[in-house]
């Protein structure tokens, strides 16, 4: 049998969650993620989980054009988050990836507050809390369930400090880093 990698733990998914209701407003804009600047639903949670401490920060994932779950039948997006999530059986819990088949191919990203309730990032509205039951561009789509693989990836941003000017090598200047 195969080591299991860790669960997220109820303070993960609590901050996980806390998280990404602070991109709610975001402006929609592909490829992008920058908190209440522009993000796209495959970026928002990626931006995410790297500053939860859950996902490698320097991991950046391939280019994709705005429509290639149109014309492409190839699970790229299934395929390129395989190294970072388990799939389970539903119902999801808060702080859990859930993926829908837009087009051809699943290809739209959204974390789990508490199942139905999600928040994603969709055209033209940007980033919004939504009900995967009930609202029109989500309603019976076909959708699979992942739990992100916790990994040793560090502390969450606002835990991290950055080693700015040293006014001596004895010394090293340590300030909070912003988020």
């Amino acid at each position: 049998m195969g080591h299991l990698p860790p669960r997220l733990t109820a303070e993960q998914r609590a901050r996980i969650v806390a998280a990404a209701r602070e991109w709610i407003g975001t402006p929609y804009h592909h490829h992008a993620r920058v908190k209440h600047a522009g993000a796209d639903c495959a970026m928002f949670p990626l931006a995410v989980y790297q500053a939860c401490g859950v996902l490698p920060r320097d991991y950046q994932p391939p280019e994709y054009s705005v429509q290639w779950h149109l014309h492409r039948s190839e699970e790229l997006y299934l395929k390129e988050i395989e190294k970072f999530v388990s799939e389970i059986d539903g119902p999801p819990q808060p702080a859990d990836f859930v993926v829908f088949r837009f087009g051809r191919t699943y290809s739209h990203g959204a974390i789990v507050v508490a199942w139905p309730t999600i928040i994603h990032s969709y055209i033209p509205h940007g980033v919004l809390l939504s009900d995967a039951l009930r609202d029109g561009e989500l309603l019976g789509r076909e959708r699979k369930f992942f739990e992100i693989a916790v990994c040793p990836y560090g502390r969450p941003e606002e835990e991290q400090q950055t080693v700015i000017a040293a006014p001596s090598a004895e010394r090293p200047v340590v300030r909070a880093q912003q988020s």
